[in-house]
This record gives C-alpha cells, sequence and structure tokens, in this order.
C-alpha cells in the first residue's frame, strides 16, 4: 500500500481526503503523525 503524506495537521481534512481516495488503496496520513512539523506562515 502506498502511503500519502499531507501537509497538515487536521484530522478532519484527512479523515475526508482518505474517504474520497479509499478506493485506490492509499495509506493517508497527516505530517505530525511523522513528526513533521508545520510550517509557518509568514505570508
Amino acid at each position: 500500500m502506498q502511503k500519502v503524506v499531507l501537509a497538515t495537521g487536521n484530522a478532519g481534512k484527512v479523515r475526508e481526503l482518505a474517504s474520497l481516495l479509499e478506493d485506490f488503496g492509499l495509506d493517508i496520513v497527516a505530517q505530525t503523525e511523522l513528526g513533521v512539523d508545520s510550517a509557518e506562515e509568514t505570508g
């Protein structure tokens, strides 16, 4: 199974995208599950 990492920590967004892509056999995870910090939004 391929893993797709979303650049978000928002669990709702992860669930929504996972639901949309479930037929493709992808493992959708948030960046926070992999210990990646959020990018600073400066602009």
